[in-house]
């Protein structure tokens, strides 16, 4: 795997948290937010470098769980789970 062209992507909402990173500035953010690394996928970008553009390259996006946003999204499923509005609960009226 190349050193550069990474992201970090959420692997549920798909959210992106960072472009274009370094290989090892990705793990090091991954490890400080305390995020859960999934999987890794790779792309191939193509590119003919005319105009300043540039050439071919792989773009790698490091799949990550957010425990917080996890945790956050299973808390409003429970909630809606507890009120069942598709039934009436939780309604005054």
């Amino acid at each position: 795997m190349e050193d550069f062209n990474v992201d970090i992507v959420n692997n549920e909402t798909g959210e992106v948290y960072a472009e274009s990173l370094l290989l090892s500035d990705a793990h090091t953010k991954i490890a400080k937010k305390g995020w859960n690394h999934v999987k890794t996928t790779s792309e191939e970008i193509p590119g003919d470098g005319c105009g300043g553009g540039e050439g071919p390259f792989t773009l790698y996006t490091l799949w990550v769980e957010d425990p917080e946003e996890t945790a956050y999204e299973k808390s409003l499923a429970d909630a809606a789970l507890w009120w069942d509005y598709k039934n009436g609960g939780g309604q005054v009226g």
